[in-house]
């Protein structure tokens, strides 16, 4: 569990210093689904409905 912890650090480091994002910062997303308890299928589901509800608006 700490070399993921370590690993996520140096990676919001990197975003940051690089792309100047703040990865914790979630309104730079587009889309933010937490799959904690969501099976892979009904998440596929989700952002498949988001991509097509958005290709809508941009019409």
């Amino acid at each position: 569990m700490r070399e993921i912890e370590e690993r996520e650090a140096c990676e919001a480091k990197r975003y940051l210093t690089y792309y100047d994002i703040d990865v914790g910062d979630r309104s730079v997303y587009d889309l933010v689904i937490d799959t904690t308890h969501i099976p892979a299928e009904e998440v596929a589901g989700m952002i498949i409905r988001e991509v097509n509800e958005r290709g809508r608006d941009a019409r």
